[in-house]
């Protein structure tokens, strides 16, 4: 039986225009041959990979057929192509001044997509293998000072006075958005949370009597991190003000009094990057570092 053609470069472009919804697998255009978009399926379903990844792995495989085409007048035959074809893309993304992180997610793409196609045993060998790809450049990461920090999680409050200042009592004004705000920073900061995994956080999650917390990370995988006092104080106060108390699988953080945060999109009413507080910062550009785990307030 012969194998089924490779999908035309158009078919993996009509896939990755757009980020699709969080949760929901990508479908295949109708027509289109399947194993580009069996991987996409297979990204999406078995191994929880998020909307973007779906996106960049879409991409990066439109690029390199895209590329193929235009060098061998013909799509990729995956089951026929060498080693010296990759080194030859290699060397097209380094004359064309690719990064070197734009070079590691487009071979990070093809390695994952011949493992893929090997399981599916479309393939026996992946020719990409022990190909040498520049490394990533190292940096110093950008972080933010005590000071900074404190000054980050107290903006909220701050705009809230503002406002009461400035409206002079003329108007009623809605602390539940700005105790909300709080609580996200505060709990982002003491956790090393992603913003997608604290979008996620259930109010069964929390014990608040052992000071831990269940998150649900990438790939549906869970684990337990400590939560400061500061942190929990900041989610009573905020649950407070909604008049009724989050339980079970409700989620943590809503973002009216009736309606949950979405994951994937903006959740502060005003997000580091604009902050009055912190717009002169000069670590104004990044969140506190992920991978940080707080329980006491720092001093400054």
């Amino acid at each position: 039986m012969s194998e089924p053609p490779d999908p035309p470069v158009a078919s993996v472009n009509s896939r990755v225009g757009r980020v699709p919804s969080p949760g929901v697998p990508p479908l295949p255009p109708p027509g289109v041959p399947p194993w580009a978009n069996d991987f996409l399926k297979h990204l999406a379903t078995e191994r929880s990979a998020s909307p973007y990844t779906l996106r960049n792995y879409g991409q990066a495989l439109a690029e390199f057929s895209k590329w193929h085409h235009a060098e061998r007048q013909q799509q990729p035959d995956w089951k026929a192509l060498q080693r010296d074809d990759f080194r030859n893309y290699l060397r097209f993304l380094g004359r064309n001044k690719k990064s070197r992180a734009a070079i590691q997610l487009r071979f990070s793409a093809l390695r994952s997509f011949y493992k893929f196609l090997i399981r599916r045993g479309r393939v026996e060998t992946s020719p990409i293998k022990n190909i040498q790809i520049p490394k990533l450049g190292k940096r110093l990461p950008q972080f933010l000072t005590a000071r900074q920090m404190v000054d980050l999680v107290q903006a909220p409050l701050k705009e809230l006075a503002q406002l009461r200042q400035n409206s002079k009592g003329a108007i009623a004004i809605d602390q539940t958005a700005f105790a909300r705000d709080v609580a996200i920073l505060e709990t982002i900061y003491s956790c090393g949370l992603r913003v997608s995994e604290l979008c996620g956080l259930l109010a069964q999650d929390i014990n608040f009597s052992e000071q831990l917390v269940r998150v649900r990370g990438k790939g549906k995988k869970e684990r337990q991190l400590p939560i400061g006092a500061h942190a929990l104080e900041a989610i009573q106060a905020y649950w407070a003000k909604l008049g009724s108390e989050p339980f079970n699988a409700m989620p943590v953080f809503l973002r009216t009094r009736t309606s949950c945060v979405t994951a994937m999109r903006p959740i502060c009413s005003m997000p580091a990057r604009t902050c009055a507080a912190c717009r002169n910062c000069s670590a104004t550009r990044t969140w506190p570092p992920r991978k940080s785990t707080r329980t006491s307030r720092p001093n400054g």
